[in-house]
């Protein structure tokens, strides 16, 4: 991982995601599973976040693609060599073994538009998750200027410029309204909450992350962490811009109500 700048940790907070639903805040530095790519993610390097003596992630993939290079406190895509991709596939693996319920995943990705390779159909870099328990799938697309979810034939759920340095986006997975639903942010900001739609995944439990699918994802990125909560869902910590802007409606409110 990459030296910044500690985050504000606010534990307890509650906030409305674009919806009736509340989640409590949490900062990703306290979730139970980190991977700060400080080495590759395997068992041969010492890294066994649930602890059940197995690999979290594949430690080779199938088809010729290999995990991607950790150098520098990141993990970098290298289209040309086949490194592009974790998944879980294993039984037990960390999605499959360790994460029972509710969920939240955060990672700090960047896309390069200038690397080896050009970018697919739907984009750059690629999420899928599907839930032990789901037979259905969510996947999260991030292209050069745009997000979009499901399949590149969606409209982009935001836009916005995913080359200019590394950005973070969240996941949280929540069943607490009794359907299952994907909570969505990028660099704190919600993108909006949706329904698993994408199919099944291989198998489910199995979460792809990288590029996953040939012509549909391609060129090349890098992660700066990957981080997982499996006791929850959890909204990210608001920025110290919305934070000043809750302060300032709260005061406003104040006000009008002694008014």
């Amino acid at each position: 991982m990459q030296f910044r700048k500690p985050a504000l940790v606010l534990l307890g907070v509650v906030v409305c995601a674009g919806s009736a639903d509340a989640l409590t805040v949490q900062d990703s530095s306290t979730f139970d599973f980190k991977y700060e790519m400080d080495v590759a993610p395997t068992l041969a390097n010492g890294v066994d976040e649930d602890a059940n003596a197995a690999d979290d992630w594949f430690p080779t993939v199938s088809g010729g693609l290999i995990l991607p290079t950790v150098s520098g406190g990141v993990a970098s895509s290298n289209t040309g060599a086949g490194e592009q991709l974790w998944r879980t596939d294993s039984v037990d693996s960390i999605s499959r073994a360790s994460i029972p319920g509710d969920f939240t995943i955060e990672l700090s990705v960047h896309v390069n538009s200038d690397g080896n390779g050009g970018a697919g159909t739907a984009g750059y870099f690629g999420i899928t998750l599907d839930h032990v328990n789901d037979t259905d799938s969510l996947r999260l697309n991030i292209d050069a200027n745009e997000v979009n979810f499901d399949s590149d034939a969606n409209s982009p759920i935001i836009t916005g410029d995913n080359t200019d340095g590394f950005h973070v986006f969240r996941i949280a997975y929540d069943t607490s309204g009794g359907s299952d639903q994907y909570h969505l942010w990028r660099d704190g900001v919600s993108l909006g909450t949706f329904a698993p739609t994408n199919g099944n995944a291989n198998n489910n439990g199995v979460f792809f992350v990288g590029n996953f699918s040939s012509g549909s994802l391609g060129g090349e990125w890098q992660v700066d962490y990957i981080r997982i909560d499996p006791d929850g869902a959890f909204a990210p910590v608001p920025e110290p811009g919305s934070l000043a802007l809750l302060a300032l409606g709260a005061v406003m409110f104040a006000r009008r109500r002694r008014a």
